[in-house]
């Protein structure tokens, strides 16, 4: 017999609650003035104010923190509305549209992105794991490009 879960919303909303707190904390230290450098859990937990196991729960390394925070700022960056530009019927406002959200991202997360950038320099399983919502993003562009080439638009060479 395997052990119940033990599953309470309340419990679950303090979780994500804390999550977040984390998170804003990392990010606040990687937008520092010493950046990655002043990026630890135990760094994190003090600017967030819990212990460094609570950090490590929740994320389970340095790489996994790094990753949300990549994830919460494509998120807050309005990464969100690939699919929208993506469903507009007219490949030339589906891209517009689509260069206005990366555009928008990049401008709102210049000094983030760039630290996790970075660490991902030096740590290959982040690398890979960046490179595959990167990839995600780039097969997004290629599909507008593809209903251009579709309409004559675009060369196919041009567009390779």
């Amino acid at each position: 017999m395997s052990p119940r879960r033990y599953a309470s919303p309340k419990r679950e909303a303090a979780a994500a609650r804390t999550r977040q707190r984390l998170v804003r904390a990392a990010v606040k230290l990687l937008q520092s003035r010493t950046g990655l450098r002043a990026l630890s859990l135990e760094s994190v937990a003090r600017a967030a104010g819990v212990s460094r196991l609570t950090v490590y729960n929740q994320f389970g390394s340095r790489r996994g923190l790094l990753e949300a925070v990549f994830d919460d700022r494509a998120s807050r960056g309005g990464l969100f509305r690939l699919p929208q530009a993506m469903a507009n019927p007219d490949p030339h406002t589906g891209l517009a549209h689509l260069i206005e959200i990366f555009c928008g991202f990049w401008e709102f997360n210049r000094r983030t992105i760039s630290a996790v950038l970075s660490a991902a320099g030096s740590d290959a399983l982040l690398r890979d794991r960046i490179r595959s919502r990167s990839e995600r993003r780039r097969e997004a562009l290629s599909v507008l490009v593809g209903r251009l080439v579709s309409l004559s638009e675009v060369r196919p060479e041009a567009a390779a």
